[in-house]
């Protein structure tokens, strides 16, 4: 029964369907126009909605250099993970000393990168004659096939995709002409819509409320937001050096806290020197 209603009946698992049931439910936050147009509380616009909005109603079409990139980035995530698995008593070595010095736990943000940079580390990291490729050259048995498979994966996948566009198919998209129809005349309402909060359903509400909500919680009367005159340069650099007279004051004790506090440093200066506001979480 279960095969029978995942293939062919419906498509989706078990429990795909039942927990739909619950998080695919529209709210409604609309003013009073709003409310009283049948056309937003359609039953046509809340199944387009209960796709949610990471539904993609037509595919994107996949240029060539855009595979090859994303078969870079698959061979960076499996080098990246095959240096978690040499390492792994390292890393849960230096996770035991970090938590017996009382240093919390802290992920930095990931910038993307390049199309370049991932295929260059690609082929630097199975480079042993380069200082690059020390790892592969003193752990090549720990997974001989590593190298074959990378190579082998984004080959055969710009292969295929040759021949997929040598066919000439054409982009089909994931809706309706009526559903599009209905896109575009939502999206000429002051509306919009996102997730819920706990992913309890998607949400269409009034632009207008939306915005007075944000205006209130910023200005509480509490003090906890005030507007700001500066650039978001000059307040990373004040950020930096907040950082840095941190570091210096608490973190000379301990080699484990100088490596950290180095560490820190030099991603706020390359955050810095990049234009990004960087997210610290200071206690």
């Amino acid at each position: 029964m279960k095969d029978l209603v995942t293939r062919t009946i419906l498509g989706r698992t078990l429990g795909q369907l039942e927990f739909g049931r619950i998080h695919n439910n529209v709210h409604y936050v609309l003013n009073k126009e709003h409310a009283s147009d049948p056309f937003l509380t359609s039953l046509d616009v809340r199944r387009i909605l209960s796709n949610t909005p990471k539904f993609i109603p037509t595919p994107k079409r996949k240029s060539p250099k855009d595979l090859e990139r994303d078969c870079d980035l698959f061979g960076f995530r499996l080098i990246k993970t095959f240096n978690r698995y040499v390492y792994r008593n390292y890393i849960q070595n230096a996770k035991l000393t970090s938590e017996a010095a009382g240093i919390i736990s802290w992920i930095p943000e990931k910038i993307p990168h390049s199309a370049d940079y991932y295929n260059q580390y690609v082929r630097d990291f199975f480079d042993v004659h380069r200082p690059s490729g020390t790892v592969w050259r003193a752990n090549f048995d720990q997974c001989p096939d590593l190298q074959q498979l990378i190579t082998g994966f984004k080959r055969d996948t710009l292969k295929c995709f040759e021949k997929i566009s040598q066919r000439g198919i054409r982009v089909k998209p994931n809706i309706s002409l009526r559903n599009r129809n209905i896109i575009r005349e939502l999206a000429n309402k002051q509306v919009g819509y996102n997730i819920s909060d706990k992913n309890m359903g998607p949400t269409l509400y009034s632009l207008d409320l939306f915005h007075k909500q944000c205006r209130l919680h910023l200005y509480d009367d509490k003090g906890t937001y005030e507007p700001i005159q500066e650039s978001p340069t000059q307040i990373l650099q004040k950020v930096v050096r907040k950082l840095k007279q941190l570091l210096t004051t608490y973190c000379n004790d301990c080699e484990a806290t100088q490596i950290l506090a180095r560490t820190l440093v030099t991603y706020a200066e390359e955050s810095l020197s990049h234009g990004n506001l960087c997210k610290f979480y200071i206690i």
